[in-house]
């Protein structure tokens, strides 16, 4: 029976770290909003727009690799709101950018703080929650991602609307509410905000200061994720993250292209990008409570085929407004469930003195697809080839996503039937 101490510990972690990535979820969506505008204001030829909407991502794979190996050495609490002070400042900066080479700096160290963030979001949640609610707690957390995304295409929508509420509001600041920069302002201001309420209320790990005070001389990167038979997993964990974000970031990038070559108009397509995100939602909620059930080993196969079918419906569905605001929101349930499932998955492979570090790897693998995804539907796109034709070429990764998932639940199931086993004698 867990203790009320512990109870409160675990919510108030998981709350304040919902918060934390519905923060993320706006930054992560506020680039691509932006794109029109802002080649439009800085007169960004092709290659200029592409190092603007990639240099978040470049930064983000520095940021995870750096921030989760500080994690283990310094703390995750200390870590986590340096990375948030780091991501909040830089977003501002990047609304406050002149030229061309502010701009691409600032969100590569936007990228850096939101790399270094996540990690230690995952970290802590797992850390900090109760033993029978871990892919819970981690899947609840990850839902802040599709909200926050979400609510930057909503934000954006509604101070656009003259005369809306929201739209007084941000004028009353002095902003601009049609501007590109409000989201940006909106992305960085907040979490600055938020730094103080987290450094003071939100709980480090326990679990981790234990096993520090055990073992206070971390080992070498490679040791770490590789090491003492971790190499298998992680292998696993990194062949599903790579193709698992590719699909992801390619649909969250390419989605609304792929729509208006169908035929949808543009408000249709916005409201169906918004459904594709709010699916993301319960998706990932659903996902990490069948993951801490016993139906784990069926939970990661379900997921993947349910995505890889959901392709296939929204690739061949009809131009009809209804049918793609189901196969889209579903589809989008499935790609955010996969995603909280290997976030729930990650920190199980590893132990609590190197668990930052080697989350903070797979996030960091996970993130070149991110980068890979959209490049590839561009490459796709620029040789000819139809919206159905582009979502059907992400279902072979989508499958093999899938397949090495399976494999590493099944491993790591078996390592906690072996452990349990073992603790009984």
């Amino acid at each position: 029976m867990a203790s009320r101490s512990g109870i409160r510990q675990a919510v108030v972690t998981m709350t304040l770290c919902l918060l934390l990535a519905i923060f993320e979820g706006i930054d992560l969506q506020a680039a691509g909003l932006a794109v029109p505008q802002v080649r439009s204001e800085f007169a960004l030829i092709a290659s200029q727009l592409g190092y603007f909407t990639a240099a978040s991502s470049v930064g983000l794979l520095f940021g995870a690799v750096g921030g989760g190996r500080i994690a283990d050495r310094a703390g995750r609490r200390i870590t986590l709101v340096c990375a948030i002070g780091i991501f909040g400042a830089f977003s501002i900066a990047t609304a406050l950018s002149t030229g061309f080479a502010m701009l691409v700096g600032s969100r590569f160290f936007t990228g850096v703080g939101l790399g270094a963030a996540l990690p230690n979001l995952v970290a802590l949640v797992s850390e900090n929650s109760l033993p029978t609610w871990k892919g819970r707690a981690v899947a609840i957390m990850y839902s802040g991602f599709p909200l926050g995304g979400a609510l930057a295409s909503g934000i954006m929508a509604t101070v656009a609307i003259p005369g809306s509420a929201l739209n007084h509001a941000i004028a009353g600041l002095g902003l601009n509410p049609g501007d590109w920069r409000t989201i940006f302002y909106v992305g960085g201001v907040a979490p600055l905000i938020a730094v103080p309420l987290i450094a003071g209320v939100l709980p480090d790990s326990v679990e981790f200061q234990r096993d520090r005070s055990s073992a206070p001389v971390a080992p070498s990167w490679w040791q770490a994720v590789l090491g003492e038979g971790r190499a298998p997993n992680s292998l696993l964990l990194w062949l599903s993250f790579f193709p698992t974000l590719l699909v992801l970031y390619l649909l969250l990038n390419w989605l609304p292209a792929l729509l208006n070559s169908r035929g949808f108009d543009r408000s249709q397509t916005f409201l169906i990008q918004v459904a594709f995100n709010l699916g993301g939602v319960p998706g990932s909620i659903l996902t990490g409570a069948l993951v801490d059930s016993a139906r784990r080993g069926i939970t990661v196969p379900l997921v993947y085929c349910g995505l890889v079918l959901f392709l296939v419906l929204t690739a061949w569905m009809p131009t009809d407004v209804a049918v793609a605001l189901a196969c889209v929101t579903i589809l989008g349930a499935f790609v955010m469930g996969t995603q909280a499932l290997l976030y729930g998955l990650a920190p199980v492979c590893y132990p609590t003195s190197v668990r930052g570090t080697g989350v903070g790897a797979a996030v960091c693998v996970g993130r070149v697809g991110s980068v890979v995804g959209p490049l590839f539907a561009a490459s796709l796109v620029g040789a000819g080839h139809t919206a159905a034709q582009v979502l059907m070429a992400i279902v072979p990764l989508a499958v093999i996503g899938g397949l090495t998932a399976v494999l590493l639940s099944g491993r790591l199931r078996h390592r906690q039937s072996a452990m349990a086993l073992a603790s009984a004698e």
